[in-house]
């Protein structure tokens, strides 16, 4: 058999494997050109399209350069507003800004021209009431095969160029990961008494030791054993409460360090206070130094954080600074987005804190500005997989009360009904002349509510938690 007879022979049955079988009653589709200026447009102006696809979507799969181009503007955009451009007007100035800032060159820029009046005339149309009726939802279902499909074609593409170089090795895995696209996007989960093993391995090796916890830890093993997943959930928002001083900032700063020292990747969003005064209160943390004592012992504090980040268990600690009322889930998600793209992926995201933070789209009501910050922030830990931890002001009942409940929320309970994990931060004057304070499970979604958690403190430290004394 030829190398051109083996890669065919390759290439075709791992294609073959993958558009097979998967759907019993899998439909011919036909992604043509028009198909393509569907999505182009739908990518323009339709936010809810793009929340379903813009993760599956790359400019190499359209064929007509129009369309090529037009996409990259469109996914520029969404990664750096969480938005589509959706008006004329925005569009016009997207495309503006991306030719200034050099984004594409004059042959793209003249083709992302043509496709903007293409999509410009089918706006015009819909507000004519002679829209082309695109069904967005079916199109949404369609995008992840046809991804698949195009980045299939582009991989025996090059798989061709391989051929004379007999790595078949390189043709296979080019092949197998194009034919995988979109594969896990399609749905989550799967069939549940088909999987009781996996699960069953999987606890086997959590009792024997072999496997770690799946959760965050928060630095403190007695802590973690009280928490459904050894630590902070992935893929939950988990919330701490306390009213005005209660130490929430130094309780996030705590978690977050906790995590650091265990090689997690930490990014901690400040919202209240500077970054600097932030790395301070990291210092005294990292290094036991009292905070008071950080100028005139910085020599012992550099040695021994520099020791800290040598370690090879130490994770990275990334603290970012916006201004109060200005940061949204959509501009977290973009950040995000930014670092990944710089190789830069995290295991815990800390919000400090989220009650300042802005929603996507701000409304006349607080509490449906509020509500869809909280539901952002969740969202966003499914996304990427990450444990979210954030804070919010008790009420002045709560503040007043020897221990805040779940109804001492302030503002919105429906902050206590998105969290996975609700903790309240409470101690009373003697208590904090003592430095004590106990941490009240307030609600949980995997756990038993109601337990008590009384700590010792060290704030001269910054260190929320001191010691764990007793659970009741």
């Amino acid at each position: 058999m030829s190398n051109t007879d083996a890669v065919t022979e390759v290439v075709a049955n791992m294609v073959g494997e993958a558009f097979s079988g998967s759907s019993p009653a899998a439909e011919k589709f036909d992604f043509d050109q028009d198909f393509q200026g569907q999505i182009v447009y739908l990518a323009c102006i339709d936010q809810t399209f793009m929340r379903k696809v813009a993760h599956l979507l790359k400019p190499e799969y359209f064929e007509l350069t129009r369309h090529s181009a037009l996409i990259a503007l469109a996914m520029r955009h969404w990664k750096k507003w969480d938005a589509v451009m959706a008006t004329p007007q925005v569009i016009t100035q997207a495309y503006k800004d991306a030719v200034s800032s050099k984004f594409f060159n004059k042959d793209l820029a003249t083709e992302a021209f043509s496709g903007i009046k293409e999509v410009f005339e089918e706006i015009r149309q819909s507000r004519a009431g002679n829209a082309s009726g695109l069904n967005a939802d079916y199109i949404a279902d369609k995008v992840a095969e046809f991804v698949r499909h195009q980045a299939v074609i582009n991989a025996v593409t090059e798989a061709v160029d391989l051929i004379g170089k007999g790595d078949f090795k390189r043709i296979e895995k080019l092949v197998s990961d194009a034919t995988k696209i979109g594969i896990e996007s399609e749905e989550a989960g799967g069939d549940y008494f088909e999987r009781l093993a996996l699960r069953n391995v999987e606890r086997a090796e959590q009792q024997a030791g072999l496997k770690p916890p799946r959760g965050i830890t928060t630095g403190h093993p007695k802590l973690d054993l009280l928490l459904y997943h050894r630590g902070f959930g992935r893929k939950e928002l988990n919330v701490l409460m306390g009213g005005a001083k209660a130490g929430k900032t130094t309780a996030l700063i705590e978690f977050a360090s906790g995590a650091v020292m265990a090689g997690y990747n930490v990014l901690y969003v400040t919202l209240e206070v500077s970054n600097r005064i932030i790395e301070e209160r990291a210092d005294a943390r990292f290094s036991d130094t009292p905070i008071s004592d950080l100028v005139g012992h910085f020599r012992e504090v550099n040695e021994r954080v520099e020791k800290l980040a040598q370690q090879e268990k130490c994770g990275r600690f990334f603290i970012a600074e916006y201004p109060s009322g200005t940061m949204s889930p959509g501009m977290l998600r973009a950040l995000l987005e930014r670092h990944k793209a710089k190789g830069m992926t995290y295991d815990m995201v800390v919000v400090d804190y989220a009650d300042i933070m802005a929603p996507d789209y701000r409304t006349n009501d607080p509490i449906e500005n509020s509500k869809q910050v909280y539901i952002g922030l969740r969202a966003i830990a499914q996304e990427w997989n990450i444990a979210m931890l954030t804070a919010t002001q008790s009420n002045r009942d709560g503040f007043k009360s020897v221990t805040a409940k779940a109804e001492h929320v302030s503002d919105d309970f429906n902050k206590v009904r998105t969290a996975d994990l609700f903790i309240s931060i409470n101690s009373t004057e003697e208590e904090r002349r003592e430095g004590k304070a106990r941490l009240y499970f307030a609600a949980s979604r995997n756990q038993r509510s109601g337990m008590t958690v009384f700590i010792t403190q060290d704030f001269s430290r910054m260190k929320f938690i001191k010691a764990i004394e007793r659970v009741d």
